[in-house]
């Protein structure tokens, strides 16, 4: 029953796939906007139902960018708390 009751209430969450494109941003030098990929994936047992809300960190660089460069941070928040974060990297 315990374990029941556990699935009933919780659900595993994929908040970022790795690879997977979570923002864009322009850059300068560059001709169309840079893709900002999550640089691993991000997986939480959470409350079935909550709502996860992203928050976007971007850095702008001083230099031009190659694939891969880190550019920021995605940052997920539950209840107005940060509960995991994952770098971005360009694309």
């Amino acid at each position: 029953k315990l374990f029941d009751y556990g699935f009933s209430k919780l659900e595993n969450k994929r908040l970022a796939e790795k690879g997977e494109c979570l923002s864009e941003t322009d850059l300068p030098g560059s001709e169309s906007p840079v893709k900002l990929l999550a640089e691993e994936e991000v997986r939480l047992v959470l409350p079935r139902g909550a709502e996860v809300k992203t928050e976007i960190e971007i850095r702008r660089p001083l230099h031009p960018v190659t694939p891969g460069a880190v550019l920021g941070e995605a940052h997920f928040c539950l209840d107005g708390k940060r509960i995991a974060s994952v770098r971005l990297v360009s694309a």
